[in-house]
């Protein structure tokens, strides 16, 4: 998924997350995204700037170390 929530209101993207939750458990999904909200309930983050990969991990990991809010 590439930036499927990019264009949707606030509300409209956490219904959208809460579906795309109740299927993770059976597939493996590759979600592309520029807002940390729409990530913050995967299992693993790649944090990806200027080409390169900066960080892996969790949601609450990746933010602290790399100050982002």
């Amino acid at each position: 998924m590439d930036e499927a929530t990019s264009s949707l209101d606030n509300n409209t993207e956490k219904e959208f997350m809460k579906s795309i939750d109740k299927v993770k458990n059976n597939s493996t999904l590759i979600i592309i995204a520029h807002r940390l909200s729409t990530v913050k309930n995967c299992d693993v983050l790649y944090l990806i700037s200027n080409g390169e990969i900066k960080d892996k991990g969790k949601y609450e990991d990746i933010i602290k170390r790399n100050n982002l809010q």
